[in-house]
């Protein structure tokens, strides 16, 4: 009989992680807990609908209970009040708040596209960011156009979950 290798072989069902990450994968990045957990892409998504000139406004995401959330990246849509023109540039500022740890992403609202890509190309965050179950994120956008604009913000990533009570560990207790 010949060797065989089997392409995939210890990876487990599709959106399971084997316990030995290669360095590339996403996976390194994380801590060594989640490696073994569930994941599954997930998305969590806010809209500021017709925000005037100059207006800033805070929407709050609440992070559902049943999982942890691993964000990536991050997208934005503007378009006009009507939803009938998209628009490539987006001239407002951002900022984002994690409510669980109390703190700000940045020292000072930013270029909303420093940080947001869009469809064609997201805005990839430099490492994953974890947001524990039941947390929230808040984000303020500010409108710097001399007319409405409808904004939609998406954070794309995946949820987490453990795969038993046994695989919690010490992230489960925060």
């Amino acid at each position: 009989m010949g060797s065989s290798s089997r392409a995939g072989a210890g990876q487990g069902a599709p959106g399971w992680a084997t316990p030995n990450a290669p360095p590339w994968s996403v996976l390194a990045l994380l801590p060594r807990a989640f490696w073994p957990w569930i994941k599954n892409y997930y998305g969590y998504a806010t809209s500021f609908l017709t925000l005037p000139l100059s207006a800033a406004a805070t929407n709050n995401i609440a992070i559902q209970n049943d999982s942890f959330f691993v964000m990536l990246a991050a997208t934005c849509v503007c378009a006009s009040s009507n939803d009938l023109t998209l628009f490539a540039y987006r001239p407002a500022t951002l900022q984002i708040f994690d409510g669980n740890s109390g703190s700000n992403f940045f020292s000072q609202a930013i270029g909303a596209d420093e940080f947001l890509g869009d469809a064609a190309q997201p805005g990839l965050l430099a490492f994953p960011y974890v947001v524990s179950p039941g947390g929230s994120i808040q984000v303020t956008l500010t409108n710097l156009e001399p007319t409405a604009r409808n904004y939609r913000v998406t954070f794309h990533g995946f949820k987490a979950k453990p795969n038993s009570n046994e695989d919690t560990g010490d992230m489960a207790r925060g």
